[in-house]
């Protein structure tokens, strides 16, 4: 099990965006202990192409493919992706806790 990047008793929400453009990448983040994900360039490729049908598109692939990926590693909620779904390279042991 690869050691979580965030501290189990969070104060704070942990919010991430930035670089987001598949379903893997948003699961990825969550297992990583992120709350929510921000997905800005997607959202606005679609509105910028079709309205707020490309915003709903751009959204209805980003949800397939979180799910499909949820599907693949087992879990069913996303209450249940963790650090046990990731594993890091050349990560030390106080990556982003003891900065």
């Amino acid at each position: 099990m690869t050691p979580p990047l965030i501290p189990a008793a969070k104060l704070i929400p942990i919010l991430i965006d930035g670089g987001f453009r598949r379903g893997t990448d948003i699961f990825k983040a969550l297992a990583l202990g992120a709350d929510a994900v921000g997905i800005g360039r997607p959202y606005l490729w679609g509105l910028s192409a079709f309205g707020q049908d490309g915003i709903e598109k751009v959204l209805d692939i980003l949800q397939f493919e979180l799910v499909r990926t949820m599907k693949f590693s087992g879990t069913t909620t996303l209450n249940a992706i963790n650090s046990n779904y990731i594993q890091l390279r050349n990560h030390k042991k106080t990556f982003l806790l003891d900065r």
